[in-house]
Formats: structure tokens, C-alpha cells, sequence
């Protein structure tokens, strides 16, 4: 007896629980009935006549028509209406090569180079997108933009607050690489297509130390006053429980390693010779200097203070890599040699004590010759005369 309505076949007798038997013929007169789930797609049905059908076995790509109309892959058997003696239709195809919807704007290369130019393109979009993310935490830790908000906050004293001193172990702990300018590379690292870190940890930490050095003494030359070596302490003492590990030994080794960038001073007039470096007023309080300060100095444009903390970084990082070549250069006939900051405490202590020998022995001998204007240095054990004694 025949059944109307939506089921797959209509004759009840091909229809059995979940399963349906179905149909096929070829374009050249061939057929055959196979039985598959209601639940299945026609890719089950695919696979199940390629198992079982001569003609699809022989024919690697075909297709399957129900009255003109090609059945998708995904489609679900109970899906398609049936009636009786309908059946779907097998038709070969020969499959390209190339994909059905290549790009236009590509070449058509052979099938390996497509792979590996598909991965060099993922490659360099994953590059692009980590130089993104690189660049804009560059941008969030960069000591000028953290020193901006410190100034626009309501906590302008010596990075006071808690958001502030977060910030300011973030910051520093960025900074604390000593890199190539311009490329932004590790130069204590062998591998030159690597940006990975192989500073030791000594040197990490003197890269911290003049980071904070170098924001602590534009904020306060933003605020008109002047560095000294007591407020330094104190700061540091407060901001060590936030994070912030340099110390005042950190400091004071720096301040060997780079004299001229980071200089110590225990006299007002020889802040005068470094003019362009930080420098740390160590006299205030040892010779009872209190009252020499002269309070309200004027405020300096903070375009001016800017650019000195930038060109600060520059001159520290180029002091400090040829401090550590020429301790290299010196030691290149030792094996294995590894840079310490011992060792370059006691390069930096030997090569002040050559200069001042040299200077030394500059400096001796007798007075000037006539005429000449080289020096102005009187000779020892001298008097000055009257003109009417010359």
C-alpha cells in the first residue's frame, strides 16, 4: 500500500525502522539499491556506494542528482523527499587541480610552492602582529610616556601612589636590556636573527638602575629643584616594598661604570663639568650645606626635559657597551670569557687611575713657554710680580 507525505520513500515495504533503501542509477543505465540511515548525509551516501557500486568505486569524484538539482555533502537523508520510483542519478566528474575558487590576484604555482608560500604568509603575519603588540607595550612602558602621567597625576612627589610606583616597577623591568639603537636587538646575544635577552643579570640591573635614575632626576629637574643624594636614599627605601629593586649600591657602581653619564659631586662647582649627565649632590648633608640652597630655581620646558632623558639613554648605552668591549678586547685571549660586574668595576677603577697618571705627568715640569697659550698653570714655589718688577 502507498503512503503520501514527506518520508524519503513512499513504499513502507523499502522503509525498515531507520533505515531507507535507496536508488541509483548511472547516466549509462546502470543501478543498484542500497540501504543507509535516516540520520546520515549523502556523504555517508557516497561512501557507502563507493563500497558497494561498481561504477562509483571506478569513478573517484562523482556527484548525486535528485531530479536535476546536485545534493550537497552536508544535506541529511531524511531531508530529501522521495516518491516511488524516484531515484538519484550518479554522475562522474574529473577533479581539478587547482582549487574551485582560486584567488585571482595569485599565480598559479605548482602545488608545493603554494604550501610553502601559504606558510611564509602566516609567518609574517604572525611576525607583523608580534612587532604590533611589541611596539604598543614599547609604547605603554616607555619611561617619556610614564614620566607624562606621573606629571599629569594628582601624585607628582617622587612617584608617590600605588598606580604610580606598579607603573614604575613595570617600566623598569622593560627597560632592562642593553639594546643596539635602532634595532632594537640584545648586543650581549651570539644569535643576530634573535631579539631574546642575554644580558646577565648584573647588567639587567644596571640598565634598571639608570632607568630610574634617569626619571627620577627629570622629575624633580621638571619641579625646579635639585638632585641630591640624600632624597635618593629616601625615595629608594620607600619604593623598594612596590617592587622597584635598585639600591643605592646600584648607584654608586653605576656611577663608576659611566662617570659620565651618572655622576656622584661633592661640590656645587663641579656639577658645572657635567652638565649634560645625571648628577647626584652627595654634600648637602655632610657639609652642612643647607642653607647654600637657593629654592625656587625656574621650571625647565618639559619639551627640553624630554629630550635630555632621551639623550641621557643614548650616551648611557653607548658608554656602557664600549666600557664592555674594551674589557672584552682585553681579555680575548682568555677561553670563555664572561663579562662580571666585578670585573668591570675594577676596569673602570684602573683605567681612572691611568688617566689621572697621565694627567699627572702632564701637569709637571716647569712654567709655560713665552708665547705659549696651552696652559695656564703657574709653576710651583712662584711669586707674582709687580710691573715694575717685570
Amino acid at each position: 500500500e502507498k503512503t503520501k507525505g514527506n518520508p524519503i520513500m513512499a513504499d513502507e515495504s523499502r522503509c525498515s525502522g531507520n533505515t531507507v533503501a535507496i536508488c541509483v542509477r548511472t547516466l549509462t543505465g546502470e543501478s543498484t539499491t542500497i540501504r543507509v540511515s535516516l540520520d546520515g548525509t549523502i556523504h555517508d551516501l557516497k561512501i557507502a556506494l563507493k563500497s558497494s557500486f561498481p561504477p562509483a568505486s571506478s569513478s573517484p569524484n562523482f556527484q548525486l542528482f535528485f531530479k536535476g538539482t546536485k545534493l550537497s555533502l552536508n544535506s541529511r537523508v531524511a531531508t530529501i523527499t522521495i516518491s516511488a520510483g524516484d531515484f538519484l542519478v550518479l554522475v562522474p566528474f574529473a577533479k581539478k587541480e587547482r582549487p574551485q575558487t582560486p584567488k585571482p590576484d595569485l599565480p598559479e604555482p605548482s602545488l608545493s610552492p603554494r604550501f610553502s608560500n601559504s606558510r611564509d604568509e602566516n609567518a609574517k603575519r604572525a611576525e607583523n602582529h608580534s612587532i604590533g603588540v611589541k611596539r604598543k607595550r614599547e609604547q605603554e612602558t616607555c619611561p617619556v610616556e610614564f614620566l607624562k602621567g606621573v606629571l599629569e597625576s594628582d601624585c607628582k612627589d617622587e612617584f608617590k601612589g600605588q598606580k604610580n610606583t606598579e607603573k614604575l616597577a613595570e617600566v623598569l623591568g622593560s627597560r632592562n636590556c642593553l639594546t643596539s639603537p635602532g634595532f632594537a636587538k640584545c648586543v650581549m646575544s651570539r644569535e643576530t636573527s634573535s631579539y631574546s635577552c642575554s644580558c646577565p643579570d648584573w647588567l639587567k640591573l644596571s640598565m634598571e638602575t639608570f632607568t630610574f635614575l634617569n626619571l627620577f632626576s627629570s622629575l624633580i629637574e621638571s619641579l625646579g629643584e635639585k638632585f641630591y643624594f640624600t632624597r635618593l636614599e629616601d625615595s629608594l627605601s620607600r619604593l623598594a616594598v612596590s617592587g622597584v629593586r635598585v639600591g643605592i649600591e646600584d648607584v654608586k657602581n653605576l656611577s663608576i661604570i659611566c662617570p659620565k653619564v651618572v655622576k656622584v659631586i661633592t661640590d656645587e662647582f663641579e656639577a658645572v663639568n657635567y652638565e649634560n649627565a645625571i648628577v647626584i649632590a652627595d654634600f648637602l648633608e655632610a657639609d652642612g650645606c643647607e642653607k647654600k640652597e637657593k629654592p625656587g630655581q625656574p621650571k625647565p620646558p618639559l619639551a627640553k626635559v624630554f629630550s635630555s632623558m632621551k639623550k641621557r639613554e643614548t650616551s648611557f648605552k653607548a658608554e656602557l657597551w664600549n666600557s664592555i668591549k674594551s674589557l672584552l678586547l682585553k681579555d680575548r685571549c682568555k677561553k670563555g670569557v664572561t663579562v662580571s660586574l666585578e670585573d668591570m668595576l675594577i676596569f673602570a677603577r684602573e683605567g681612572k687611575k691611568v688617566g689621572e697618571n697621565e694627567a699627572t705627568q702632564d701637569g709637571k715640569g716647569s712654567c709655560p713657554r713665552s708665547g705659549s697659550h696651552s696652559s695656564r698653570t703657574l709653576c710651583k714655589d712662584t711669586k707674582s710680580l709687580l710691573p715694575l718688577e717685570m
